[in-house]
């Protein structure tokens, strides 16, 4: 099962002993060491926790004093519930990989009798029925009186905006995995340091001695898509190599499709005066198509073109495939996800919302090597 953060784990324990009426509202906690002590942890991942009770408004902290309880959690009106339905909104499909590995963690997340799961993803093949459909749901459930919670990987950017706060209204708690909320709507998040995690792949690429590098990314407004071309453009940097916008490619699906967007953005690369050595794509799936192509036109990875994806698809075949990925931990984003969603269920909103952000270590596979 994945692990819980030391933060969150002691910020629970404290709040259940609060729950428990072992911490009584106008009393103080006690001392730090103290804590530290009887959760065997060190005293910043204390302090760390308590920060975090005093966002919540569950603790008044001030300088040189011990903490004091304020109030415990408050409810949203759906806290009794006798039967809770948490809805998990996922895309393209449930048997898509990191779908299965998200419900994975889900599943192993909620606990309790009472609590069910409800799964939905929307139908359609065009990104504008997607979100459309994203929409709707999002206002059934908001009309669903069982309806206690939802973890989702949302599409709809600014659009649904309103449905999402329709939900809000409802008190039902949100809480985004893997996509950052939208602006403008402020809630719980779960997912990779995107970042960092590119930029530690693109530097792998650069310590072997690439300095042509090239990234195939996507035409798409998501946060996780931006961070990482961010990330490689930090990696770069670091490394003193100049960026240059023609190395990077974006996979445009309008009018083509998936193969004939990847093979036009790889042409674009491929056809430079002088071309990358190494190519970042901005997921697997992109990384696995462009590796199809390279065989089918004769170059050799990474004997000619060394190939670094993101997510870490191929971890789970036989082997392990032959990719080189950071790879992200669905499983342990749904299961963190699900423990938050199921904290909130039963609180009135929150004075801030916890970002939670978890490290995709490079897996070093056969597609990469020095040029």
């Amino acid at each position: 099962m994945p692990e819980i953060p030391l933060p969150v784990r002691v910020a629970d324990d404290i709040r259940h002993r609060i729950q428990a009426g072992e911490f009584r509202v106008g009393q103080k906690l006690p001392s730090e060491r103290q804590l530290a002590d009887q959760s065997d942890v060190s005293r910043q991942v204390v302090r760390q926790a308590i920060a975090d009770l005093s966002r919540q408004g569950i603790l008044d902290c001030q300088p040189r004093c011990r903490p004091v309880v304020i109030a415990g959690p408050k409810s949203n009106g759906r806290a009794n519930i006798k039967d809770k339905t948490i809805y998990l909104m996922v895309f393209p499909h449930v048997s898509d990989f990191i779908s299965s590995q998200l419900l994975k963690g889900v599943q192993q997340g909620m606990t309790g009798p009472g609590v069910h799961l409800a799964i939905s993803s929307p139908p359609g093949g065009r990104s504008v029925s997607w979100i459309d459909s994203e929409r709707q749901q999002l206002l059934n459930i908001a009309a669903d009186p069982m309806a206690s919670g939802v973890i989702i990987w949302y599409l709809g950017g600014r659009r649904n905006v309103s449905a999402l706060n329709a939900v809000r209204e409802a008190g039902i708690p949100v809480v985004f995995v893997d996509r950052e909320p939208p602006p403008g709507f402020e809630s719980d998040f779960v997912g990779t340091d995107n970042f960092e995690s590119a930029r530690n792949a693109v530097r792998h690429l650069v310590e072997l001695g690439h300095r042509r590098i090239g990234m195939l990314s996507n035409v798409d407004t998501a946060s996780s898509v931006g961070n990482r071309e961010d990330g490689y453009r930090a990696a770069l940097a670091d490394g003193e190599i100049p960026f240059e916008s023609n190395l990077v490619a974006g996979v445009n699906l309008e009018g083509r499709t998936f193969d004939e967007a990847i093979r036009f953005a790889l042409d674009s690369l491929l056809n430079l005066d002088n071309p990358p050595t190494a190519i970042f794509a901005v997921n697997d799936q992109i990384a696995l198509r462009a590796l199809s192509i390279f065989t089918s036109i004769g170059i050799k990875v990474p004997e000619e073109m060394s190939l670094v994806g993101f997510d870490g698809w191929m971890r789970w075949m036989p082997g392990g495939g032959n990719l080189t990925s950071a790879g992200q931990q669905f499983e342990r984003i749904g299961h963190l996800a699900t423990r938050l969603l199921l904290e909130r269920i039963g609180q009135a909103e929150p004075k801030s919302y916890r970002h939670v952000l978890l490290e995709a270590p490079l897996i070093l596979k056969d597609s990469s090597a020095r040029p």
